[in-house]
């Protein structure tokens, strides 16, 4: 070969020709060449492994090392996904449970037992729509196996009790607003127990406050029957009323003169404040039963309120129902009012053909009655009874059909809508039972419930949308805090 020679290893090395020194390059040697010469095939080849095998065992070593700490972080995101999981779920039964109880919450005497029964309510499994957890594997109430559950709860007559980790709970009866539901679970670890021995069980806690929200500004399904405020304005707080006090609320004259019932401030009924008469008016709404003919519909606007599609909005103006009926509205509005008592209209002037025609004794079976009707001699008289400490006894809750939840207007000719109110419908001590449906006037008695706050104690069963308010003092809903 041209300007090469051969060495005694049997290699060819490129000498120097024109041009310069030329790259050393090794041509082919067979396998035959390398043992003839004493070299073993099998060490020629210049693997950095074969010449550095240190480096074989660190790369072993890291994938050792690695593969532990990926298989722990999976084992941990299995452990903590799951616990997430499960502390979601929880925090869920405790929302749902503190929202039933506090709408047990209506300012009567037993309203924390009945807050109670409700919130245990939340999780009874008769019917599988109880809060469980676990992907609802496991139980929470009565009965509930595994997981170790813990549920307390307690009462307060503030928010910022029942939000304060020391706050001064055990509220009873009436003075009790809010309730703070705690609930806890053990929670057995599938990996972590690997780790560390100690960590059998993780404890997962949740907590809700629930109770009555700020005053609303627009209210909807709420009775129709529009009361004037008396203080014209004075007293954004109870409108001249006193708490607890019994008034006799009695319709307007300009709703019943079209009918030929002449109707005037009739005298305070018996029981009631003798210095304050109440005068209401009907809006004109569409009632949560539909009806076909005006006097079947101002009847049912007494017996059940406006549909739950109707919002009154404080600051707005409302219309007056309409004018054109059979018998004296003030009548059939009393007969509506009746079904909320249980009264058989078959057995009065609302259903013996005098008033309307005996038109109300087939719709007022579509109206239940009031499970506490209040038909007893109480502190103040008879069937004079007080929402706070005489009503709703039973043992099971009161369905709350003789409160009205009303909206205050500035007068029946504007009916400019500034409040709302709540009154608990009281019986007549001149029928054996309801009201006195013979009274062209519309009168019935009724409590004026409210809190020393100034709040409505009943919650609201819809709030409608919409509204701008500035008022501090009224109706409000069941919410989380």
């Amino acid at each position: 070969m041209r300007g090469g020679r051969r060495v005694a290893s049997g290699e060819w090395r490129v000498g120097k020709i024109a041009g310069g020194e030329q790259p050393a390059q090794a041509p082919f040697i067979s396998r035959q060449a390398l043992i003839a010469n004493g070299r073993s095939p099998l060490t020629t080849c210049h693997s950095p492994l074969a010449r550095h095998p240190e480096r074989g065992a660190v790369n072993i070593y890291f994938i050792v090392i690695a593969g532990t700490l990926l298989f722990g972080f999976m084992f941990f995101a299995v452990d903590f996904g799951r616990l997430y999981l499960i502390q979601a779920e929880l925090q869920t039964a405790a929302d749902a449970a503190a929202l039933a109880a506090a709408k047990g919450l209506v300012g009567t005497a037993n309203s924390t037992v009945h807050a109670t029964q409700q919130l245990n309510a939340s999780f009874d499994n008769t019917d599988a729509g109880d809060n469980r957890v676990n992907l609802r594997q496991n139980q929470l109430g009565a009965g509930a196996s595994g997981f170790d559950p813990q549920i307390s709860f307690d009462f307060f007559s503030t928010r910022t009790d029942a939000l304060s980790a020391g706050g001064s709970g055990g509220a009873t009866g009436a003075d009790a607003k809010y309730v703070r539901v705690t609930m806890s679970v053990q929670v057995p670890l599938f990996f972590g127990k690997f780790i560390n021995t100690n960590l059998l069980n993780q404890t997962v806690v949740a907590s809700a406050v629930a109770g009555m929200s700020g005053p609303v500004c627009s209210a909807c399904g709420i009775d129709s029957l529009a009361v004037v405020d008396p203080s014209g304005g004075s007293d954004p707080v109870n409108f001249g009323l006193s708490p607890g006090n019994f008034y006799t609320l009695y319709l307007t004259n300009s709703l019943a003169t079209s009918t030929g019932c002449n109707v005037t401030a009739p005298s305070a009924l018996n029981g009631t404040d003798g210095n304050i008469l109440l005068e209401y008016t009907v809006l004109n709404r569409t009632p949560a039963i539909q009806q076909s003919d005006p006097d079947s519909t101002l009847f049912s606007l007494g017996a059940g309120g406006m549909q739950q599609a109707d919002s009154v909005v404080i600051g707005q103006p409302e219309t007056p129902a309409a004018d054109s009926y059979s018998s004296c509205p003030g009548q059939e509005i009393l007969c509506g009012l009746n079904t909320r008592f249980g009264v058989d209209s078959s057995l009065n002037a609302c259903g013996d053909g005098s008033i309307a025609g005996g038109l109300f004794v087939t719709i007022a079976s579509q109206y239940m009655a009031d499970t506490d009707v209040g038909a007893n001699t109480y502190n103040a008289g008879v069937g004079l009874q007080d929402f706070a400490t005489e009503y709703d006894l039973d043992d099971a809750p009161s369905n709350l059909r003789r409160v009205l939840t009303v909206p205050l207007v500035d007068s029946v000719d504007s009916l400019n809508v500034v409040n709302f109110a709540q009154f608990l419908v009281e019986p007549s001590d001149t029928v054996s039972e309801g009201v006195d449906p013979s009274l062209n006037t519309g009168a019935f008695r009724a409590q004026y419930i409210t809190t020393l706050s100034g709040s409505s104690p009943v919650p609201l069963r819809c709030v409608g949308s919409g509204g701008e308010c500035n008022v501090q003092f009224g109706a409000g809903r069941t919410v989380l805090h």
